[in-house]
């Protein structure tokens, strides 16, 4: 059903959907906030409030009427999620620092990928004894494997940016290499994305002629945006500039690019959702970015797309799914083998930088964060027929519990800690230097260690 087919009543439904939703979404997440949490919590919780766990069980008549099935409000309001998410990535590209982890040097190299491959290898042995039960119409257990191992594994860097930044903690030495792993983890998320689908063929078939395929167009299409694709890119953010900078035009560039790119990843078999991620990753590489369109559209995300989003995905959870004793103890297996191992990793691999060992700790509960690339992950396997219902709610629910104890955690493991006589010289020489700077968003990416520029000099 499309839209200019919709009856009134399905529009009043739809309206009504789509208000409700960013009521609540807003009003939790400026709750979370103040307690403490990052927004992502509260926008979760609002799905939740609103979906069958809560207002489903206590008025059916109601909610049947709010969130009826297999209908085309229903259907246009997935639509409106989806373009929520291009929206949401396109920022989140745009706003990733892929030099940091250069920048730090071998630190960060150890330990992004220790806290990376330890967990990932940790969450896919359990994924593949976990229950038939939790595996989508496709029963595709290879794609299963890899969906819930990078649920497990990967942190997720809008969570873990905030948390750290509103802790205070962004400008130490532990705050910037937890940036620079949350980077790794988020590019690396959508690569498992990405390799997961592929295995979903029609039908669900997973032939390795249809994976390999996917997998040549993914590097392909990745190779050309890196080259003509930054050029296009370059090119038309410079007409923009040269015209007036207009606003208008530059945030129709960004929107519009978004769009193309993933239309393209999403026609060649690759999951769309990568197409805007990497299409903001070239504007924020374009020394022609458009600031003022780029305030705009980290604007228009955090308050009305990404809200809508993440309740949405809420509204598909249903937490009456654990009462079953399989399903609860996948959920917890995911919850405690998904901490210790993130936790191991990231300790591990301060371990071989020969960071101070209180620093191990404050890393491995800090990279345990997660929350906006795994809502990403499950809704692709939700929708690629990769994941049952049950298996979208364990990871939704928990990405909750994980974010919701990251912060006490954090700020419990970080307390007296000072850190080492280079770390207090270069924070003391800031202060004096910067001490009216305002940090924008999650660009609190400040080089420290092995860095070969002054601490003082930002990348904007």
């Amino acid at each position: 059903m499309t839209l200019d087919s919709l009856s009134d009543h399905d529009l009043g439904v739809l309206f009504t959907q789509l208000a409700a939703l960013l009521l609540l979404a807003r009003g939790l997440g400026i709750a979370a906030r103040r307690l403490g949490q990052p927004a992502v919590i509260g926008e979760l919780v609002a799905g939740l409030l609103l979906g069958p766990s809560v207002f489903g069980k206590l008025w059916p008549a109601g909610f049947h009427w709010f969130l009826p099935q297999h209908s085309g409000e229903t259907a246009s309001l997935l639509s409106v999620s989806e373009l929520s998410l291009v929206v949401l990535l396109v920022v989140i590209g745009a706003e990733t620092d892929l030099q940091l982890i250069g920048r730090l040097g071998r630190a960060a190299a150890w330990v992004s990928t220790s806290s990376l491959v330890v967990p990932v290898a940790a969450g896919g042995v359990l994924a593949w004894f976990l229950p038939q039960v939790l595996l989508g119409p496709h029963r595709a257990r290879t794609g299963f494997t890899l969906l819930m191992a990078g649920a497990m594994g990967v942190s997720s860097l809008p969570v873990i940016a905030k948390i750290v930044t509103d802790l205070g903690m962004a400008r130490r030495n532990f705050g910037q290499l937890i940036f620079a792993a949350g980077t790794l983890n988020d590019v690396a998320g959508f690569l498992i994305v990405a390799a997961a689908t592929a295995t979903a063929a029609s039908s669900g078939s997973a032939s390795p002629w249809h994976v390999a395929r996917v997998g040549v167009a993914l590097i392909l299409l990745v190779l050309m945006a890196g080259t003509a694709g930054q050029w296009l890119v370059n090119r038309q953010l410079r007409t923009v500039l040269a015209g007036g900078s207009s606003l208008v035009s530059g945030v129709g560039v960004w929107l519009a690019g978004a769009l193309v790119f993933s239309a393209a990843f999403q026609t060649s078999g690759v999951e769309g959702a990568l197409g805007a991620f990497v299409f903001g990753l070239l504007l924020g590489r374009s020394r022609f970015r458009h600031e003022d369109a780029g305030r705009v559209m980290a604007a228009m995300s955090s308050g009305l797309f990404a809200p809508l989003y993440f309740a949405t995905a809420g509204l598909r959870v249903d937490v009456a799914s654990l009462g079953r004793g399989s399903i609860l103890a996948s959920f917890l297996g995911l919850v405690a083998v998904g901490a210790v191992a993130k936790f191991a990793g990231a300790a591990g691999g301060a371990a071989l930088a020969r960071l101070p060992r209180r620093e191990w700790v404050v890393l491995g509960v800090g990279l345990n964060g997660r929350g906006a690339l795994q809502v990403i992950i499950a809704t692709a396997g939700l929708r690629a027929g990769l994941l049952s219902n049950a298996a979208f709610s364990l990871i939704i629910l928990m990405s909750v519990v994980t974010s919701l104890a990251t912060p006490p955690l954090l700020r419990t493991a970080a307390r007296g800690w000072t850190g080492t006589r280079e770390e207090q010289d270069r924070l003391g020489h800031e202060n004096e230097m910067e001490q009216n700077v305002v940090v924008r968003g999650q660009r609190v990416l400040i080089p420290s260690r092995a860095a070969r520029t002054p601490s003082w000099r930002r990348r904007s």
